[in-house]
């Protein structure tokens, strides 16, 4: 659980960020439940608490919380505050960010973009839930096909909002992940939420990924954060089976100060 101390240091929201105050304050309380921060039946900060941490009126702080309570994430108690629910669904695994990071530039060094498209659409529902934006903000569309080794490893779609300020060309696409690329345009990748399933082939992932239909894929669907909690980018990857491998450290937390860590 966080400490009081520790949520001092937050300090204020992101001014720069397109993004309303209170979306923000959800979006990084909603990341302390998902990463373990606060478990199930946890009482969070009181709302005074996080309106001094983060520099946001009560209003904002309130709206904050009525979002993640009507998810099912939060639980009001009369006189006595409020507290993660107890009966979440899937209590998430943590992994490491920065290896994530270190782990998909090395990936695209040794392999190549090709079928390069950008479009500014609208988003659809779930687009919008995950970049927590309104129906009426554009998104980038960005899709592309990574190759190693002559042969096709997976197919990307990944959604950023215009109201983020950011452009993005399809040579800066093929020459640089886009880790790098928020990096270099000023707002880098923080944090993020990863979900992994697994589906099978439609006639158009199998053309894209030189596969047969029903072929077994991967899916990853990751929502990335700034700094300040805020989605930047959402991310659908369908990766070929028999070309993803997965390799993940088990250490543990407590004295020794062990973690875990998941690499892609």
């Amino acid at each position: 659980m966080a400490s009081n101390a520790n949520l001092r240091l937050v300090g204020a929201l992101d001014e720069t960020i397109k993004s309303p105050r209170y979306h923000q304050l959800y979006s990084i309380i909603k990341g302390w439940i998902l990463n373990g921060t606060y478990l199930p039946g946890a009482k969070i900060p009181p709302e005074s608490e996080l309106c001094d941490a983060f520099g946001v009126s009560r209003i904002t702080s309130h709206q904050a919380i009525n979002l993640l309570v009507q998810e099912g994430l939060l639980k009001r108690v009369q006189g006595k505050g409020t507290f993660v629910s107890t009966d979440l669904k899937r209590p998430a695994s943590i992994g490491d960010m920065d290896q994530m990071i270190s782990k998909t530039i090395t990936l695209a060094k040794n392999s190549k973009v090709q079928n390069v498209d950008i479009k500014k659409i609208k988003p659809d529902a779930e687009t919008c839930e995950d970049l927590q934006i309104s129906a009426d903000v554009d998104v980038f569309r960005i899709t592309f096909v990574r190759i190693a080794n002559k042969e096709r490893l997976d197919y990307r779609e990944a959604y950023i909002p215009t109201n983020l300020g950011l452009d993005f060309t399809k040579a800066e696409i093929k020459n640089h992940p886009m880790y790098t690329l928020f990096e270099r345009k000023g707002m880098p990748a923080a944090t993020g939420h990863l979900l992994m399933g697994a589906r099978s082939a439609d006639p158009h992932l199998a053309s894209l990924l030189s596969v047969q239909v029903g072929s077994p894929l991967l899916r990853n669907r990751l929502i990335v954060m700034n700094q300040s909690g805020v989605p930047i980018q959402r991310s659908i990857t369908h990766f070929r089976a028999d070309r993803f491998e997965q390799y993940v450290y088990l250490g543990q937390f407590g004295e020794k100060g062990g973690k875990s860590v998941t690499v892609f």
